[in-house]
């Protein structure tokens, strides 16, 4: 775990907590029809605050700084959540977890220490500005989907008397940690297997000194992959194809099975099924971690009663983050 957390160190640093510079990078903004970015700028997030393409904008609270594109004259560039799809009906919703489009019913009150969130991950959400964040692929066709949005808390940063970020506080702790310990949540959120674009906030993580990652994903409805997924499956690549349909099954990868073998495994598996989950058996969770549990590793697994499918697990099990906690301790 701790050579885990120490990558997870090297990737938050990675992130270039400097100076803000305001002049753009040779080129033209990217967009979606401008479908080659510069790599060297763009993909090197630190590179990219200091040529003022991105920029760590503090939250309207300012409890914590999002990494977010800018424009040319340097303001954050503002986006907005898509729709995912969960449940057994891919019904749409983008919001609070399980409950369709982010809405609590009229009267609900969550039962004490429940936490609610936008990822449906068991957190306190906290919603906030979501922007455009930092651009995950040189080949832009779909920008909505192929960003990525880091939240870290404020006291992890220096920053001067306009509040820009000038660099990291390795010195000040939030809760258990410091910029130099922090976890990082990454949220995986593509419902239904459909695109996806990165999420609001949530500030539960972030209350206890974790930073908070979320990206978009293009699916089977983003613009050429439809074309791209028909033509490999008939084509050429279709060999390549099915090998990387196998890398997705982390029980094969575990067990060694169909020529693929983990070669370093994460040491902590945890899975929450839901008993009315009418989507996914819960049998998929316990075959993982049972396979990881034959590695050696350490898993926790429970089946939530009444739970259904992309539902918040509640507190009955435990949550995600006391989990989280209790295997950096």
């Amino acid at each position: 775990m701790k050579r885990f957390l120490s990558l997870l160190l090297v990737l938050s640093m990675a992130f270039g907590l400097s100076a803000v510079g305001k002049a753009w990078a040779d080129g033209e903004k990217p967009g979606p029809d401008n479908a080659t970015i510069d790599a060297a700028i763009y993909l090197d997030y630190a590179a990219g605050i200091k040529a003022g393409v991105y920029r760590w904008v503090p939250s309207d609270d300012g409890s914590y700084y999002t990494l977010a594109a800018v424009d040319e004259s340097g303001e954050p560039l503002t986006a907005q959540e898509s729709a995912i799809n969960v449940g057994a009906n891919n019904e749409e919703r983008g919001g609070m977890g399980g409950f369709p489009g982010g809405e609590l019913p009229e009267g609900f009150q969550p039962p004490a220490g429940m936490a609610m969130g936008p990822g449906g991950m068991g957190g306190s959400g906290g919603g906030g500005t979501v922007y455009q964040g930092v651009y995950m692929n040189a080949n832009i066709t779909n920008a909505e989907n192929q960003t990525m949005l880091i939240y870290a808390p404020a006291a992890y940063f220096t920053v001067d008397e306009n509040g820009e970020v000038t660099g990291i506080n390795h010195e000040t702790s939030v809760g258990s940690y410091t910029a130099d310990t922090a976890p990082i949540v990454y949220l995986n959120e593509c419902g239904g297997w459909k695109s996806s674009s990165p999420r609001a906030v949530d500030t539960s993580y972030l209350e206890q000194g974790m930073i908070y990652v979320t990206a978009g994903a293009r699916s089977r409805d983003a613009e050429l992959v439809d074309a791209y997924i028909t033509d490999a499956l008939t084509g050429e690549k279709a060999d390549t194809i099915y090998e990387q349909a196998n890398l997705l099954n982390a029980t094969e990868i575990l067990l060694g099975s169909d020529g693929h073998s983990a070669v370093d495994p994460a040491l902590y598996w945890r899975d929450r099924s839901g008993t009315a989950d009418q989507h996914t058996s819960f049998s998929v969770g316990y075959n993982i971690l049972l396979a990881a549990q034959m590695l050696g590793r350490d898993v926790d697994y429970h089946l939530v009663w009444n739970m259904g499918h992309g539902s918040n697990e509640g507190t009955s099990t435990g949550t995600f983050i006391d989990w989280i906690n209790e295997i950096c301790a």
